[in-house]
C-alpha cells in the first residue's frame, strides 16, 4: 500500500527544525493532502536568550482594529467547541472579562478535547470561529483586547 499521509511525529520534527532554522513558513503538497506550517517572525532577543514558540498571529491591521488585541489561535487542526459539549453552555461572550489561563473553548482533535485558554487578561473583543468550525494550525479563534 502506498503511503500517502504524514505521521504526526514527522510533522512535529519538521516544525522543530523549521523553527530552529528561522524559517517562517513552509508548504508541502501531495495529491491527497497539503500542509502549511507558519511561525511569526523572530524579534531581536538581547543576550542570546532563547525565543519562545508563539502560537499567535499578529493583530488585525486597519483603522478600526483595537491597538492591543491578542488572538487565541489554534495550536493544531481541529474543530472549535465554544460551548460545553454536554451542557450546551457557552464559555465566553463578546465583552466578557477574562483572566490569563481561563478556559475559553475546546479544540476537538479526533477523540481528544484540548483546552484553549486565554493567553492574557483582557476583554473578549471578537469570537472569530463558530461552534463546530474546522480550523487549521494558527487560525485565530478569539480576539482579546487589553484592558485599559
Amino acid at each position: 500500500m502506498e503511503k500517502d499521509t504524514l505521521a504526526l511525529g514527522h510533522i512535529r520534527q519538521l516544525a522543530k527544525k523549521m523553527h530552529a532554522s528561522g524559517l517562517h513558513e513552509i508548504e508541502l503538497h501531495n495529491g491527497h493532502w497539503s500542509l502549511t506550517l507558519r511561525y511569526p517572525a523572530r524579534p531581536a532577543v538581547a543576550g542570546g536568550a532563547p525565543f519562545p514558540l508563539e502560537l499567535r498571529k499578529p493583530a488585525p491591521s486597519g483603522a478600526n482594529a483595537p491597538p492591543d488585541v491578542t488572538p487565541l489561535s489554534a495550536p493544531m487542526p481541529g474543530r472549535v467547541l465554544l460551548r460545553h459539549p454536554q451542557q450546551d453552555a457557552a464559555w465566553i461572550q463578546p465583552g466578557q472579562r477574562v483572566t490569563q489561563h481561563e478556559l475559553l473553548a475546546l479544540l476537538k482533535v479526533g477523540a481528544l478535547y484540548l483546552p484553549l485558554r486565554s493567553p492574557t487578561t483582557g476583554v473578549v473583543a471578537h469570537i472569530v470561529a463558530e461552534q463546530g468550525q474546522a480550523v487549521e494550525f494558527g487560525s485565530p479563534i478569539v480576539l482579546i483586547a487589553a484592558q485599559p
